[in-house]
């Protein structure tokens, strides 16, 4: 079973031991019906009936003893793989190259769901293996009673299994296409939501964006019907299955003695009850099995692209010359370049102010991206006071750099930030127009259901927090009224020169390009200095 192959072999010895007491419990099981079934015989018998008695309370005390602990260990062990599972996966995740985690964004975004759906369905999985193992006692219970009548149960019994695990490869394939399914239809409802004011005022996208939405939903009704439909038949067939396989319990009725008729209808009964257990949740088992697939193959795909081998370390305080030495950046698609960005040379030393100018589409924010080692170069190098950036360092190259992207992300708790003087941080609110509008209690931010220019504010006040030796800024006046935009370009980011900070910002003001001591303009991936 593939939740068994990754346990470390401590915990699977654990579950092992765990299985084992679950047997034993079934087995336990098994022998309470069969004292039962004798004790129904032999009603004359006063002894008989209270020794049946004891033995069946003792039976039913260890079989509780053993079911709830051999569960218990089961559980323990697997959520404990489960949870370094996912530290490994979060581990991978962050390690891995920025493009690379872009690249595989929609197959990382499922991880903690797959691990949660494994997680809720492992006590179903153990129900199913007590079961497995109680079907056993009955097919050898049922060998003492009638050996004939024992080969007709194995061949039902094979029967169903054959047909049941026959069907598993189909249903993992309908359920993986029912989850690509999922994902269209959620991406349409993201865009709906994200895109409803630009919806309303565009009738035509508005209709467009309908009818692909209403495409996604006919996607999801065909996938579920071909995914869930076999899955309801399935107890249906089986009990089909079932009854028609008891009919050639007549040939072999005169092999078994009249006296343990009843005993064997009660077998049949309680093992149709556990096949029709089994049968049902084989659904849940191969959601979990493809839940695990799922995580194997996320896992290996961050393994083959290439991790960021960088190592923690103290972060850098200071520089004294940044270039990028004939750097090109390609995005490719089915291993043809789509877009190059580059040759790029350029540099940054201390206290200098560069703005970064060019057209949408131009390759502005990519640049940024290379700039600060998001993005490995293709070709051409990144220096660090003279020497290439080794891959081990790049986080530590990183601690250089505080920055606000365009897609700049808000948290709410300040991780990262020693906020010691939160009256500093009331300060910067103040400063950026935020005081009564965002709170800072108890290490948090909140609200954060922000414009599109508070949200930069916030980020804005987080980086000065931050302090670091150089400010990369993707079009921060953008979203901002004329005063703060003046305030930025003409109070601001002198101040920032000032106090010998390096800033590289990405602009369209015309207007404040003097203020810039160099700029750096990108036509088509192409850098030209003005």
């Amino acid at each position: 079973m593939r939740l068994l192959e990754h346990l470390q072999a401590d915990a699977r010895r654990a579950v092992q031991r765990g299985l084992a007491m679950l047997g034993v419990a079934a087995l336990l099981v098994t022998l309470q019906i069969a004292l039962v079934n004798r004790a129904a015989l032999y009603q004359q018998s006063t002894g008989f009936q209270i020794a049946a008695g004891i033995l069946f309370f003792v039976l039913l005390v260890v079989a509780v003893v053993l079911r709830w602990r051999g569960s218990v260990r089961i559980i323990t062990e697997v959520e404990a793989a489960l949870l370094e599972r996912r530290r490994r996966l979060f581990d991978s995740i962050r390690a891995a190259e920025l493009r690379s985690f872009e690249q595989l964004e929609d197959l990382a975004a499922g991880f903690t769901r797959d691990i949660e759906a494994v997680g809720a369905l492992t006590p179903v999985i153990v129900d199913c293996l007590v079961y497995v193992v109680m079907l056993a006692g009955f097919g050898l219970y049922l060998a003492t009673l009638a050996p004939l009548g024992a080969l007709v149960w194995v061949l039902i019994i094979g029967v169903l299994g054959w047909r049941t695990h026959s069907e598993m490869p189909a249903e993992r394939q309908t359920g993986a296409e029912l989850d690509r399914a999922w994902s269209v239809y959620r991406r349409r409802v993201e865009e709906l939501t994200r895109g409803f004011a630009q919806l309303k005022m565009d009738p035509a996208a508005a209709a467009s964006l309908q009818g692909a939405l209403a495409d996604a939903m006919r996607e999801v009704d065909a996938a579920s019907r071909s995914h869930h439909g076999p899955v309801y038949q399935r107890p249906v067939v089986a009990t089909t299955i079932f009854y028609l396989g008891l009919a050639l319990f007549e040939p072999v009725e005169s092999t078994i003695d009249p006296a343990v008729r009843s005993e064997i209808v009660t077998v049949l009964f309680l093992s149709f009850s556990a096949l029709n257990f089994l049968v049902r949740e084989a659904y849940g088992v191969s959601a979990a099995e493809a839940a695990l697939a799922r995580l194997d193959t996320l896992e290996q795909a961050l393994a083959a692209s290439g991790p960021d081998e960088s190592a923690p370390s103290e972060p850098l305080t200071t520089f004294d010359r940044i270039e990028l030495r004939g750097a090109t950046f390609s995005y490719v698609e089915q291993g043809c370049p789509t877009f190059t960005v580059g040759p790029i040379d350029m540099h940054l030393t201390p206290g200098e102010v560069v703005f970064i100018t060019g057209s949408n589409g131009s390759g502005k924010t990519t640049l940024m991206k290379l700039l600060t080692g998001l993005y490995p170069p293709g070709r051409g190098e990144l220096l660090l006071d003279g020497r290439p950036l080794a891959p081990r360092l790049r986080e530590r190259y990183r601690s250089l750099f505080t920055s606000v992207f365009m897609d700049h992300h808000l948290f709410g708790p300040a991780y990262g930030l020693d906020v010691a003087d939160p009256e500093r941080v009331e300060a910067l609110l103040q400063r950026f127009n935020l005081a009564g509008v965002v709170r800072f209690e108890r290490g948090r931010f909140a609200p954060l259901d922000l414009s599109t220019g508070q949200r930069k504010r916030l980020a804005m006040v987080v980086a000065l927090l931050e302090d670091r030796p150089i400010y990369v800024l993707d079009e921060w006046a953008a979203h901002q009224d004329p005063y703060l935009r003046r305030y930025f370009y003409e109070t601001l980011v002198p101040e920032m020169r000032a106090a010998g900070k390096t800033v590289v910002a990405i602009s369209h003001d015309a207007r404040f390009f003097h203020l810039a001591d160099r700029r750096l303009n990108l036509v088509d991936g192409r850098m030209e200095e003005s």
